[in-house]
């Protein structure tokens, strides 16, 4: 590969995953991503501290920030028009996990901005993703880097476009639909969705930036624009957020496939048990 590609590796490891899964996601990613500069961030917090103890990458252990404000609520009143995409914002959260994941919405946006800033600017582009994604074995990295030469590229494999497969929640209908997300980004196909399109499934994967995994060049990123906006409290949540931070100059296309994250896929009786408790299935 003749392009310098920085992968940036940030946020958290949410604690209701299987713990092995974040090493198997980790070399896999990396393995998949082999020629590419790796860097790692996460929050200094005992928490994280002990579920990364077993990880032996050069992280960077970033101060944890306040949270001081709802940036879903916020997402909901700056982008009203936008309701189907929106709908699971406007709702209450239930359990303490839900409330705690609702006010620290930002802080994936944060902790990226805080690894990005450390990170040498001398690449042609860069990857943003997560610690729990999961990855098509053969990724066209190549493809998606000649699409990021106009545009900022997002990425997710939109877990509403398989709600009718498996049925209600329990956990073998909730196993089927999750294996057959699996399968889809294991067999590599893909679509595009531009800025312009319109998926009644899902709005806000469409008209902003999906976010399992993001493709930008550094003029795409103003240092310091997130923390000034969080600061501010004019940041939303989730791909609002990071549409507001990577696609003030260029526009941006969607991929729906290639990608997925461990929550959506995990099939396991445990992990569905912990994610039913917290009401977030």
């Amino acid at each position: 590969m003749d392009k310098k590609v920085a992968v940036l590796i940030s946020g958290i490891y949410a604690p209701y995953l299987q713990r092995k899964d974040l090493r198997n996601c980790l070399e896999r990613t990396e393995k998949i991503l082999k020629g590419c500069d790796f860097y790692y961030q996460t929050w200094d917090v005992p928490l994280y501290r002990h579920i990364f103890k077993g990880i032996d990458r050069d992280i960077y252990w970033a101060k944890e920030p306040d949270a001081f404000y709802n940036p879903y609520i916020l997402a909901k009143e700056k982008y009203f028009g936008d309701k189907p995409g929106i709908q699971r914002l406007s709702k209450t959260p239930k359990t303490d996990t839900q409330k705690e994941l609702v006010m620290k919405a930002c802080f994936q946006h944060l902790g990226f901005s805080a690894l990005y800033e450390q990170v040498p600017k001398k690449y042609d582009y860069y990857i943003r993703t997560r610690w729990d994604v999961y990855l098509n074995e053969d990724f066209p990295l190549s493809e998606i880097l000649e699409l990021a030469e106009e545009h900022v590229i997002g990425m997710a494999t939109v877990r509403s476009k398989f709600k009718h497969i498996g049925g209600d929640d329990n956990h073998k209908k909730i196993a089927v639909r999750r294996q057959a997300i699996k399968d889809f980004v294991d067999r590599g196909m893909y679509c595009l969705n531009n800025s312009e399109a319109v998926n009644i499934n899902h709005p806000a994967y469409e008209n902003f930036l999906a976010d399992f995994l993001i493709v930008f060049k550094e003029s795409d990123y103003e240092i310091g624009f997130t923390e000034k906006a969080y600061e501010n409290r004019t940041l939303a949540g989730a791909e609002f957020g990071w549409h507001e931070m990577f696609c003030q100059k260029r526009s941006h296309i969607n991929i729906h496939g290639l990608i997925a994250i461990m929550r959506n896929i995990d099939t396991s009786y445990q992990t569905y048990l912990k994610l039913k408790k917290a009401n977030l299935l």
